[in-house]
């Protein structure tokens, strides 16, 4: 079908939100979570502390696993516990122009969800799998057989 081999080739920044949460690596997890929720996301990125840092970001998977259920009987606190300590740092970044396809693949070979998209030092959008899914689901029904 032309209409998924023009998505798989687009750019991602033609698919990418743009509109980033990010936050100080000093909020609480509790606040993290909170805006997860008003905005209705599953990630928040974090924000470098100077020039010479860079970003991280806060998942779900990075809430459950390192506070909810760290898998051991240690308690940790999410209305103490600064985001710095359960982020994800150094993050595999990718630039507005790479295709979607490409994203995809590194995705899958990463075994992450999304990609921070980055032109130069500044993060410009975030392009996830659900980003691209829901771009596919706008497509029309096809009878035409893939070969």
């Amino acid at each position: 079908m032309k209409q998924l081999n023009d998505i798989r080739n687009a750019p991602v920044s033609q698919y990418m939100s743009q509109d980033v949460v990010t936050i100080e690596g000093s909020k609480r997890v509790s606040e993290v979570v909170a805006l997860m929720k008003t905005h209705g996301i599953s990630s928040v990125m974090v924000n470098p502390r100077d020039e010479s840092d860079v970003y991280g970001i806060v998942t779900e998977k990075d809430v459950l696993a390192k506070v909810i259920d760290p898998g051991k009987e240690t308690f940790v606190d999410i209305w103490n516990t600064q985001a710095k300590s359960i982020m994800t740092k150094p993050l595999v970044t990718i630039n507005p122009q790479m295709s979607v396809k490409y994203a995809i693949r590194l995705m899958h070979n990463i075994g992450v969800r999304r990609l921070p998209v980055m032109d130069g030092t500044k993060l410009v959008g975030i392009i996830s799998e659900t980003n691209i899914l829901h771009v596919v689901e706008t497509l029309p029904v096809s009878n035409e057989t893939a070969l």
